[in-house]
């Protein structure tokens, strides 16, 4: 009879044994969880944090931006709107007073899908962030969930399941790094791209939204030194296709030789310049009726030349821009490391950024670039020069005189 009372307490205790086992693995589990959590904030939370911080900075810049534009385009919009009120008027300035409500309504458009591009930055950070307010307000009031798993047989036991990254045991959509845009800061533009003795050089003068580019527009689709020329003067055209009809694909203006590869059809110029805060940007710049520009000794200029594809091949892949065979650069030059994505494509063009440094000889100078086939992807090996590439396409010249 002893025996037997003592077996059913035994029985109770080892059930108590394997409840308080599969209890204690609920803890157990939870406590690994929340350490996971909290490696995943130690590793990623920082960086989280940077990301949207530098996201928001970059949103307050191109904020600024657009207010000052909008200010001058209110003004200009002032202006016409008196101008009209005369409905009679020489021809000659009813003609000027035209062109000039043609360049409004231009770049209303344009302003408007600036702040089109805006509103979904802003939209899309404001979500992120929203999100992780939420998130942290969950994880504040109630930690964690803390249900105990069913106890069934000694031997198995029901586990919860795991703990997504922000404490809760529903699939959430976890905020990472990659999620937010990774847009480089103007602070990391300008360290990437200027030298402190050249930023001391530049030319102080008042940021002009008609003629000025931020840095954030210039580079910000671009991880060189040098600007995306496609995003700052031919944005409309997102395919690159030229835009004469004669040399689109399938036309059969298009020609097999390789100077119709490269043919030259237009060339800008940006020079950076700095406003009374020292914060740098630049100025597209109109070249003199030679294709000429002035700078001084050390400015920095950016130069584009846009070239098209005429002919029915795509550009040689691992091809580079270089000085031509009988020239050496006068100045220090920064050429684009061309990536094989960025090889048009028969019908199309490309816009190859160069960067020059004006040398300290006041004078003159011509800098000759050319395209350079590298490795006979266009079957001319006869034809090579003694450094053993082929030349394609027309030159490309940047002309500058060095001034006081």
């Amino acid at each position: 009879m002893f025996l037997t009372g003592s077996q059913a307490i035994f029985n109770f205790a080892q059930t108590n044994l394997y409840s308080i086992v599969d209890s204690k693995e609920t803890s157990t589990l939870h406590l690994s969880n929340i350490e996971k959590i909290m490696d995943l904030f130690k590793k990623n939370g920082k960086n989280i944090f940077s990301t949207s911080l530098s996201e928001y900075k970059n949103l307050q810049d191109r904020n600024t931006l657009i207010n000052q534009e909008l200010e001058v385009l209110f003004q200009k919009e002032s202006e016409l709107a008196e101008q009209l009120k005369h409905t009679e008027c020489k021809e000659k300035r009813a003609a000027e007073i035209a062109v000039q409500v043609s360049q409004l309504w231009s770049k209303t458009v344009g302003l408007k899908e600036k702040v089109e591009l805006q509103n979904e930055k802003t939209e899309k950070l404001y979500s992120c962030f929203s999100a992780l307010q939420t998130h942290l307000e969950t994880l504040s009031s109630d930690p964690l969930p803390n249900e105990s798993p069913k106890i069934n047989d000694k031997n198995t036991s029901t586990r919860p399941g795991p703990i997504t990254a922000l404490g809760n045991q529903e699939e959430v959509d976890v905020i990472t790094p990659q999620k937010i845009a990774t847009e480089p800061t103007y602070e990391e533009i300008l360290a990437r791209v200027f030298t402190d003795k050249e930023i001391a050089i530049f030319e102080e003068v008042e940021f002009n939204p008609e003629t000025d580019i931020s840095l954030l527009d210039a580079f910000k689709n671009s991880e060189s030194n040098l600007p995306d020329f496609h995003q700052i003067v031919e944005s409309k055209n997102e395919n690159r296709l030229n835009k004469d009809e004669k040399y689109q694909p399938g036309s059969p203006h298009l020609k097999n030789g390789k100077t119709a590869l490269g043919t030259f059809n237009a060339s800008y110029c940006l020079i950076p310049k700095k406003d009374a805060e020292g914060r740098v940007f630049l100025r597209n710049t109109k070249m003199d009726f030679l294709g000429e520009i002035s700078l001084k000794s050390g400015e920095v200029a950016f130069y584009g030349m846009k070239m098209e594809n005429r002919s029915m091949r795509k550009w040689p892949e691992n091809m580079i821009i270089t000085s031509s065979s009988t020239s050496i650069f006068p100045c220090d030059v920064e050429l684009p490391k061309m990536q094989n994505s960025d090889l048009p494509d028969s019908g199309h063009y490309y816009i190859v950024p160069i960067k020059v440094t004006a040398p300290e000889e006041k004078k003159k100078y011509l800098i000759t670039f050319r395209l350079s086939d590298i490795e006979n992807h266009l079957g001319l090996a006869d034809r090579r020069n003694f450094l053993g590439r082929t030349f394609f396409g027309d030159r490309m010249h940047a002309k500058m005189k060095v001034v006081e």
